[in-house]
């Protein structure tokens, strides 16, 4: 196929969670024979080898003029003057392609929706934060663009339940899409094989802020008792070396500060259970979970991230909320029988191999709909 990917910021551009699973599928279906070319904002700085171009030789990358991995008007009146009339379907991650629905193209257009503005207000009225209901009048706006949108599309792509649930049944119908795929966020697949490993320890992986709720994982893993590996780094990282040297304890709390991605997934493999305690409501599949996972590592998180699972938790994970909860988990999981083979096969359906498979499916389909209208 012939697929158009428009998305406001890449990897590249310094992104987090979207931006990699963007790449993970845009490189894939390169890989297996798509031609696939990237619509984005210009690199704040040059990627890779000083080059302007991050995939030489893999896809077509193409800037617009504009403000570096930011929506604006003017790379949006860049994007309307272009043709897509070469492509079989244009990818809008998130509402980057917002600009083509309507007339600006023949081609169909399909939505990711890795959330919602609705999901995102809800998510701030519930945080309480000066700074989140701050950002409201933000979303609000957003959430009024969106309820004109989404049935404009030709179809959407949700990337879990929760989006699912908010955009096929919470919604009222009229502003509801046409046509909805769910299609859960993939990983790739563990680059060693974890049987047998050697394992000890907890780990947590993410931006150290407070709606992360690494606070929390810092203070069951000391009164647990349980050594702690926190890869990442953010504005909380001080004040989280100032809590555990407070509390005190015989076994450490390390922080790895930023780590490159395959020692990241080297630190989970090795790891007993991964922590995931985000106070933060969250409605796609949250990537460190699925990776955790993956690696066959089983993972404690908290309600408000069980919510984008729907009904059913994977296998290998519990939700734990509060301190003691979380301490009670993490004790539970250490000390009991684990089966780490168990919790790797349960995870085939997040392989990114697989999930971009069904993306070009999806793509098809939606494809042989728009040509049938045209008949």
């Amino acid at each position: 196929m012939r697929i158009a990917v428009i998305a406001r910021s890449l990897p590249a551009h310094g992104g987090g969670g979207m931006e990699r699973v963007t790449e993970d599928l845009v490189t894939r279906w390169a890989r297996t024979g798509h031609s696939v070319t990237v619509v984005t904002t210009p690199f704040s700085v040059k990627p890779g080898d000083g080059s302007s171009d991050p995939y030489p030789g893999l896809l077509d990358v193409v800037t617009l003029p504009g403000r570096p991995g930011r929506y604006s008007s003017r790379w949006g009146k860049a994007l309307a003057r272009l043709s897509f009339d070469e492509f079989d379907v244009v990818f809008s991650v998130s509402s980057a392609a917002r600009t083509l629905l309507g007339a600006k193209t023949t081609r169909p257009v399909v939505l990711q929706a890795h959330g919602t503005s609705l999901d995102e207000i809800r998510a701030k009225i519930a945080n309480r934060s000066v700074r989140s209901l701050v950002r409201l009048p933000k979303n609000l706006f957003w959430l009024g663009r969106d309820l004109h949108d989404y049935a404009r599309y030709d179809a959407v792509v949700g990337v879990g339940p929760a989006v699912t649930q908010t955009l096929t049944r919470t919604l009222p119908r009229r502003f509801r899409p046409r046509t909805y795929i769910e299609l859960g966020n993939g990983v790739p697949k563990s680059a060693e094989d974890s049987e047998g490993a050697i394992r000890a320890g907890a780990v947590f992986v993410g931006r150290l802020h407070r709606e992360k709720g690494v606070d929390l994982a810092v203070r069951a893993a000391v009164s647990a008792g349980v050594p702690l590996l926190i890869c990442g780094d953010g504005p909380e990282r001080h004040r989280l070396e100032r809590l555990r040297d407070r509390l005190g304890s015989t076994s450490p709390v390390e922080f790895a500060g930023h780590l490159a991605p395959p020692e990241v997934r080297r630190a989970v493999r090795r790891a007993a259970v991964m922590l995931v305690p985000s106070r933060r409501r969250e409605v796609g599949l949250n990537l460190a979970v699925l990776e955790a996972l993956t690696e066959g590592t089983p993972v404690v998180i908290s309600r408000a991230l069980a919510e984008s699972f729907g009904g059913d938790l994977p296998t290998g994970v519990t939700m734990a909320d509060g301190v003691a909860d979380l301490t009670a988990a993490l004790r539970r999981t250490v000390d009991g029988t684990v089966d780490n083979a168990l919790i790797a096969a349960g995870a085939v359906g997040f392989d990114v191999d697989r999930v971009a498979e069904r993306y070009i499916d999806a793509f098809r389909e939606v494809v042989a709909h728009a040509q049938e209208g045209q008949a």
